[in-house]
């Protein structure tokens, strides 16, 4: 017995030495020194050595959209980076063109700090910042898309311009996905996702487009989509998205920690005919855009084509279905890839690539000459740019957002 407790201590000895010995080879290899971050030729701030660049900003209340929790596969925190060329990391050039990369583009989140650096930044970037806001309504659109409606800061509300997101942050959490309330036509989707479950132990920041009209701004609310992120089914063991699980559980009341507007997705000022494809939560910065367009009077003319899986799947139907009855130069239309018999469906059938080439592109008499807006899921994205490119259309006509992260 007396050998087993001496051999025991003798190991916990060791691991205490090793411990110790990480920990100050660590010190010696990755020093705790200063270093300068300049932003815009402004006066530098001070970070520390091996910090990544996207927290160092946050900490000096430069929030730099972020839609990965810097893994660095939105490739949204693009930074230009002056001076010395940094070899890019294998997130870089995955996101970023060898074009943006020759120029000095960077993602921020994927940058350690080792020495002094200078970065620019649009200046918009510079003018976000945090905020509180309060969730002022909560309701399910679909089986697994959400409508969160906040209220917000009379400033923030100024700076938002159609098409432009916001990044919220959910605070550590834990629960079972049996605690989210859900109605009850959707019961049956919801039967397999009983037993998950969401947790994080730190806080974890996601973007959002807004999707709110003018009508929504005037009354100071921001109005989101949120998806509600599901282990992929080629890997069922990993966590459902923590941000987009916890505003699925959050109701009236509660606080939200954001910041933005940020973004520079937004309708041309031009007189050119306006072609907007969405699919999913796509749809929230296309609704807005078309709305503000809309409202402004005398538009060039404006088709939204939206691609969704089934009936259930569609929403905002009736409001699209009533502006395009009251303004003729707007048209909507759906295609569903999968309808139900139950369904009933007369409208197009298929992807919406497919409905665009054949209802749109096929016929129009000059195509190219058209601004083509993209709002949805990769492939859709990717499909879309496929038949544009078959039309003849420019890639400086079309502006798209991918929701791909």
């Amino acid at each position: 017995m007396t050998g087993l407790l001496a051999g025991v201590v003798l190991l916990v000895a060791v691991v205490l030495a090793l411990s110790a010995a990480l920990i100050l080879a660590r010190r010696r290899l990755v020093p705790d020194l200063p270093v300068a971050v300049t932003v815009n030729d402004r006066a530098p701030f001070e970070s520390r050595f091996g910090t990544d660049l996207l927290g160092a900003l946050a900490t000096h209340d430069i929030l730099l959209p972020a839609a990965c929790g810097g893994a660095g596969t939105c490739g949204q925190c693009r930074v230009r980076v002056r001076g010395e060329a940094i070899e890019p990391m294998p997130a870089e050039r995955a996101r970023l063109s060898r074009a943006e990369r020759r120029e000095g583009m960077h993602l921020a989140c994927q940058i350690r700090l080792r020495g002094p650096v200078e970065v620019e930044l649009p200046e918009a970037l510079l003018d976000a910042r945090g905020f509180d806001c309060t969730v002022l309504r909560a309701r399910f659109l679909t089986s697994l898309i959400r409508e969160i409606v906040l209220d917000a800061p009379p400033e923030v509300i100024a700076a938002v311009r159609a098409g432009a997101f916001v990044s919220l942050t959910a605070p550590p959490h834990e629960f079972g996905f049996d605690a989210i309330e859900v109605p009850e036509r959707f019961a049956d989707d919801w039967a397999e996702l009983r037993g998950l479950r969401a947790a994080t132990t730190a806080p974890v920041t996601r973007a959002y487009s807004i999707a709110s009209t003018p009508a929504d701004l005037a009354r100071g609310r921001l109005v989101l989509l949120i998806r509600l992120a599901l282990p992929p089914p080629d890997r069922p063991r990993l966590p459902p998205g923590a941000v987009s699980s916890w505003l699925f559980h959050v109701s009236e009341g509660v606080r939200i920690a954001a910041s933005g507007p940020h973004g520079d997705f937004r309708a041309q000022d031009s007189a050119r005919e306006m072609v907007l494809i969405g699919g999913g939560v796509g749809m929230a910065p296309l609704r807005a855009i078309i709305h503000d367009r809309l409202g402004q009077g005398a538009p060039p003319p404006i088709s939204f084509w939206y691609g969704a899986r089934r009936r259930d799947d569609l929403f905002y139907a009736e409001e699209f279905a009533t502006l395009a009855r009251q303004h003729p130069e707007f048209r909507f239309e759906v295609a569903l890839s999968d309808p139900r018999p139950g369904d009933r469906w007369e409208g197009w059938t298929g992807f919406v690539h497919a409905a665009l080439r054949e209802g749109f592109l096929r016929d129009h008499p000059e195509p190219e000459a058209c601004d083509y807006y993209l709002c949805g899921p990769p492939l859709m994205i990717a499909a879309v740019m496929g038949v544009l490119d078959e039309a003849g259309v420019p890639s400086n006509r079309i502006f798209f957002d991918d929701f791909g992260s």
